[in-house]
């Protein structure tokens, strides 16, 4: 918690007001701060871990457990209900230490579960159910901050005459995952011009205007992280977030309307993955904003 906050309350329970120095030293923050709560200047630079449910609890008392280490506890009487981990502490917290720190307390909870309470997970989906629990510890022990990014595949008439709706992807959809997610496209059968960068590892659904992808990004492209996060940032002016799909098709998977040539794609027999291009084949498709 920012230091003038912390103070005022040490100073008010040395006068003996320990009971409501919470609520007066909170409301003097705000007028000092044009309305922010400690907690919201402080939320800024922390990682809060919730390991207990919420529901029903009116009031709780922010306590240190290690102040040395920048860890705090949100407590309702004497059980906590979430832990608090300041990243601008010389102990450079980050979600597998925050594990090993909480387990080491016995709360009872594990790395996948850590990782479902990240703030920001696209499509309602929690990152703990990205990957199977077995390769996510394992990802997390070579990668312990894994990036993912949320994709976004237009329905619709692609590039090439080809046709792709609702139906398609939710029947090929699925087929993409474990395939790579690559910077430019391939040869298909070989990787060609592509650079593989990482892997998709969730089909997150269809609707009638769009499939929903989740892509992992390997942490060998730090660079290629944060020009994906810089260009969520700026929306319609990111530079890195176009998208295309690829695959290698089978006569049975389309028919051809003859007057126009149209592929009708109901079906992808062999998917290759989702390419980072200049130039997406179905106009629209992207990583989707944040």
């Amino acid at each position: 918690m920012p230091k003038e906050f912390l103070d005022c309350i040490a100073a008010l329970k040395r006068e003996g007001k320990g009971g409501s120095a919470y609520a007066i030293c909170t409301a003097k923050y705000k007028e000092r701060h044009g309305g922010k709560t400690p907690q919201e200047d402080e939320a800024k630079h922390t990682i809060d871990i919730t390991v207990s449910s919420l529901e029903g609890v009116k009031q709780v008392e922010i306590k240190p457990i290690d102040e040395s280490k920048g860890v705090w506890g949100v407590f309702d009487g004497e059980e906590i209900k979430q832990y608090r981990f300041s990243i601008l502490n010389p102990a450079e917290w980050n979600y597998e230490t925050i594990a090993n720190f909480i387990q080491s307390r016995k709360a009872g909870i594990v790395l996948q579960s850590i990782l479902s309470c990240r703030l920001g997970e696209p499509f309602g989906i929690k990152q703990a159910d990205y990957l199977p629990s077995d390769i996510m510890a394992d990802l997390t022990k070579v990668d312990s901050d894994p990036f993912f990014v949320p994709i976004e595949v237009k329905c619709g008439l692609g590039s090439r005459k080809q046709f792709f709706d609702e139906n398609f992807f939710k029947k090929a959809g699925p087929k993409f995952e474990t395939t790579s997610f690559m910077l430019n496209h391939s040869d298909l059968t070989e990787y060609g011009k592509a650079i593989p960068i990482g892997s998709i590892v969730k089909y997150a659904g269809a609707d009638a205007s769009q499939a929903k992808f989740i892509a992992y990004v390997s942490g060998s492209e730090g660079t290629l992280r944060q020009k994906i996060r810089e260009s969520q940032a700026l929306k319609q002016f990111g530079f890195v977030k176009k998208v295309s799909i690829e695959g290698i098709p089978f006569d049975s998977d389309y028919t051809v309307d003859k007057e126009t040539g149209i592929k009708h794609f109901h079906d992808l027999t062999m998917p290759t993955g989702i390419s980072i291009v200049i130039k997406e084949g179905l106009k629209g498709s992207q990583i989707a904003e944040k």
